[in-house]
């Protein structure tokens, strides 16, 4: 049993290596940062290991991201963001019979919950062990918990969407429909939903309906296959052949466009220390529009690439 004596600050040396932490996570230089997180492997305070494995999860160095945070968990076994993140680490590397462990640990911690906070945290949890089990294709458990992710917040849009594309996946196209609308009425900007809204009215057989919802979705994902695609399908439908053509001769390269992103992703994971591997990666996403990840991912290559030019020295 971990002992229950947590500090509830660090020490004063720790605190200051922490600030120069802060300061250099300010800057985006993420491997600084877990270079001098690294020296604090022998904390005693949990906050500092959790901190070191979100920084390592951002650096795709998930195995040294699982230390950490069991490290966190270790320390003190109700730390609920070292158990999220664990779940998500393990959800990341598709590993979801551990992630549903390590996310109903955290639901454990929160509830009952005593504030909004901890319904938007129990949402949150809930929603990612719906996702677990949908990746596990039990269909009944990621329902169930969807819908107690909808019973948290029920304004929140994101469960309902999930819970369309799983009734979707069982061929429960109408119902999935229903709860794709549920998800629009909560949240019509985000282009996502728009796109799930019309793949289900294609599903029903309903291309008129379907084509405001994919034309967003086209015109704002430009290089998503799947929106260029459904267009197309749904044009064919309402007898708009020649546009069609159109859009099923874009849908080819950007699903090549799509594979070459998944193979860039499994390099940077496989080793995450190579400059080349996060600029490819960080053009890939930059073609694709992905727009916060093409920032994130050519942040990371900067930062490695400056220090693979420098000295640095722990003691400044």
């Amino acid at each position: 049993m971990a002992c229950r004596n947590i500090p509830r600050s660090p020490p004063a040396s720790e605190r200051v290596l922490l600030w120069e932490v802060e300061r250099v996570l300010s800057r985006n230089q993420y491997p600084l940062a877990a270079s001098l997180l690294d020296s604090l492997k022998l904390s005693k305070y949990p906050p500092t290991h959790n901190l070191r494995g979100e920084v390592l999860s951002m650096l795709y160095r998930f195995d040294e991201a699982e230390e950490a945070f069991s490290q966190a968990l270790a320390l003190d076994p109700v730390h609920r963001d070292a158990a999220y993140h664990l779940g998500n680490n393990f959800a990341f590397l598709g590993k979801h019979r551990p992630a549903v462990v390590h996310f109903k640990r955290f639901l454990a911690i929160v509830e009952p919950p005593i504030n909004r906070n901890d319904s938007i945290a129990l949402a949150a949890g809930y929603l990612q062990v719906g996702r677990a089990y949908a990746h596990m294709r039990i269909a009944d458990s990621a329902e169930t918990a969807y819908r107690s992710s909808i019973a948290a917040i029920p304004e929140d849009a994101k469960a309902w969407a999930a819970l369309a594309e799983l009734m979707d996946s069982g061929g429960e196209h109408a119902k999935a429909l229903a709860a794709a609308k549920e998800a629009l009425a909560r949240d019509s900007t985000t282009v996502a939903y728009r796109l799930l809204a019309g793949l289900l009215y294609l599903r029903v057989e309903d291309a008129a309906s379907a084509e405001p919802h994919l034309r967003a979705a086209a015109e704002s994902l430009p290089w998503s296959p799947a929106a260029q695609y459904n267009l197309g399908r749904c044009l064919q439908m309402l007898g708009h052949s020649s546009e069609a053509a159109l859009q099923f001769a874009a849908t080819d390269s950007l699903q090549e466009l799509a594979s070459n992103i998944v193979l860039a992703e499994f390099a940077v994971r496989r080793n995450p220390h190579l400059v080349d591997d996060w600029y490819i990666l960080s053009t890939l996403y930059q073609m694709a529009g992905h727009v916060e990840e093409a920032q994130r991912t050519g942040l990371v290559a900067r930062a490695l690439n400056n220090e693979s030019r420098m000295f640095i020295d722990p003691n400044r």
